[in-house]
């Protein structure tokens, strides 16, 4: 079974340049380093999921670095070694108000920043092996939304979502930007300068500037709000739980983008996946809690390895297009195939087809370079205006000079001749009478 490619916005670099090349400026600082793609992981990874009819995704924190939102972990650009900042445990949040008040006054300010943020081309990848079919269910770390931004439908948020926010005491749920607006109502004149945005939205304030700071209750019930996410020292729901192994036992592979797995929440798919002998491969900067469990792990940003995967599976369609070697590599299939390999040298935002798509375009193109599609679909001028037809132009211009004209052809000289020269008629205006 061929692999169904769909077109993915190439966002990154090719195989063989360095990783972070391609990564925005002002997002590289959230991504961590890498080497350059590896040609042999490249064709592992393509392997694995060539094989793969119902792919079960899990992703992580990883993911989202390059749409500018930085992950805890990572050395040297994760959230843990550039800060001592530690993200709000549930116990905490729920015990004391003070540290509710400081909470929701550090999202309010990087609520604008946080929610911005846009997929990137992983993201997009893995909607549109969705939607050709590939990807079975995905699951997401990640409470960022980007998934669902993509379009993405077979969706497990696993720890929930920040763009919702639930009240702890009647379970009403309400979109986070209504508390938005009623955080903006309450807090008219508040305002401090805030720090990065954390992977959950957070940023960071001094203490003494949240001491005003309002932070308003549930409208129903005057419950505590609290963004729909799960906490650290918090559990997801069982039911969650049990859904997401029932989605993996009808998958017939894993793949892990983005997420070290240190958390026991996603590390457990992966120990049923061992069990059911359910293959595993892992898109991963640096080793993860799973290594043991996979069938091999690539180092690379996951956007870039997505993209490249996609950029060798299109290359090799088009190989398929047909030579014409007379032409000294002249012909339209290696003319189309040079093409695409600049633009992907060049980064450029290329769209790749699947299999049929590359073929259907391959084919349009040859037939508009042949006479046979002018034969069949020949170009119907309006010939009124001249009187002429475009064969009698055509032999017009063939001949030399008036000298060498048959009667036929003086004749149709003649039409044309006076067809442009004629001069309109004189139009005398009517003459107005005179005022009396």
């Amino acid at each position: 079974m061929r692999f169904p490619w769909r077109s993915l916005a190439l966002c990154c670099a090719a195989p063989g340049r360095r990783a972070s090349s391609s990564v925005p400026e002002g997002i590289q600082s959230f991504v961590p380093a890498s080497s350059t793609i590896d040609a042999h992981a490249l064709e592992q990874l393509q392997s694995f999921l060539s094989r793969a009819t119902r792919l079960f995704v899990i992703t992580g924190a990883g993911l989202s670095t390059e749409s500018g939102i930085p992950d805890y972990r990572s050395e040297g650009v994760g959230l843990y070694a550039r800060t001592d900042r530690r993200p709000m445990q549930y116990a905490e949040y729920i015990r004391s108000a003070k540290s509710r008040q400081r909470y929701w006054a550090r999202n309010y300010m990087g609520w604008p920043q946080f929610s911005s943020h846009q997929p990137n081309s992983a993201h997009l990848a893995l909607q549109q092996w969705e939607e050709q079919g590939k990807v079975h269910w995905l699951v997401t770390q990640n409470v960022d939304a980007l998934h669902s931004k993509a379009g993405h439908q077979g969706l497990t948020e696993l720890h929930g979502c920040a763009h919702r926010v639930l009240c702890l005491g009647c379970g009403a749920m309400s979109p986070r930007e209504d508390l938005q607006k009623r955080f903006k109502a309450l807090n008219p004149s508040w305002g401090v300068q805030a720090g990065s945005v954390a992977p959950d939205g957070d940023v960071f304030i001094e203490d003494e500037q949240v001491l005003h700071f309002r932070v308003p209750s549930c409208k129903d019930c005057g419950g505590i709000l609290k963004p729909e996410v799960t906490f650290f020292g918090d559990t997801v729901n069982r039911r969650t739980v049990q859904f997401v192994h029932e989605r993996l036992a009808e998958s017939d592979a894993v793949l892990v983008a983005g997420s070290s797995l240190q958390v026991y929440s996603g590390y457990r798919f992966l120990l049923a996946a061992a069990d059911q002998k359910i293959p595993v491969a892992i898109l991963n900067i640096g080793s993860t809690r799973a290594d043991h469990l996979a069938e091999f792990r690539v180092s690379a940003r996951c956007g870039e390895k997505m993209s490249a995967t996609r950029y060798r599976r299109f290359l090799k369609l088009c190989e398929e297009w047909p030579r014409d070697e007379s032409k000294k590599g002249r012909d339209l299939g290696t003319f189309l195939r040079q093409r695409v390999a600049l633009a992907f040298r060049e980064g450029e935002n290329t769209q790749l087809s699947d299999p049929e798509k590359c073929d259907q375009m391959y084919e349009s193109l040859a037939r508009i370079n042949t006479n046979i599609y002018r034969e069949r679909f020949p170009r119907t001028r309006d010939t009124s205006f001249t009187g002429v037809t475009v064969e009698e132009c055509r032999m017009l211009l063939a001949t030399g000079s008036m000298q060498q004209m048959d009667e036929e052809k003086k004749g149709l000289w003649k039409t044309l001749t006076e067809r442009f020269s004629t001069k309109p008629e004189d139009v005398t205006p009517e003459k107005v009478p005179e005022n009396k």
